[in-house]
């Protein structure tokens, strides 16, 4: 696979990231995590591991929201230790950890960056160079995807009412 297709594989994931963010909230390292995710276009919630409080108390506030979590911690011997200590303990609290887009971003980017905040600015470039276009456009352009296909999807399988329940007479 040629720098270019790695780069447009990267873009696909991402944007299924965005997607999958809509429902699952991401856990990431620290607060310029947070920005950068926003800036590639996830709208949905991400939490901080780095809150300021012990590890089990950051574990308990996630399970007591979350079911689910996308773990997204660097890719450093630190972010790997972050990411096998939570991992550990929130499936020790019925949490499941989504790591797929922690594994698959590094094989496309073949080490340009070591952290989640540098992802904007990969992302940045590869959009200026291949397809001559800005971020803000991209993110833009998602953004309008995502809503056509919200109204597509309405349109096909519109809203009906539940039927209201009958009590049964005794």
């Amino acid at each position: 696979m040629d720098e270019r297709a790695r780069f447009d594989a990267l873009l696909v994931l991402l944007e299924d990231l965005v997607e999958a963010n809509a429902e699952t909230p991401i856990l990431v390292e620290g607060q310029r995590d947070v920005a950068a995710l926003r800036e590639l276009g996830c709208r949905g919630a991400v939490m901080t591991i780095h809150s300021g409080d012990p590890l089990p108390d950051v574990v308990e506030r996630v399970a007591e929201r979350c079911r689910a979590v996308i773990l997204l911690t660097d890719w450093d011997r630190k972010g790997d230790r972050f990411f096998d200590e939570f991992s550990s303990a929130l499936a020790h609290r019925g949490v499941r950890c989504d790591r797929s887009f922690r594994d698959k971003i590094p094989a496309y980017a073949r080490a340009a960056f070591k952290d989640v905040e540098s992802l904007p600015s990969f992302v940045a470039r590869g959009l200026a160079r291949w397809h001559g276009k800005a971020l803000e456009e991209h993110r833009a352009s998602l953004a309008e995807d995502l809503s056509h296909l919200a109204a597509r999807l309405a349109e096909e399988f519109p809203h009906q009412p539940l039927p209201e329940k009958r009590r049964r007479h005794r």
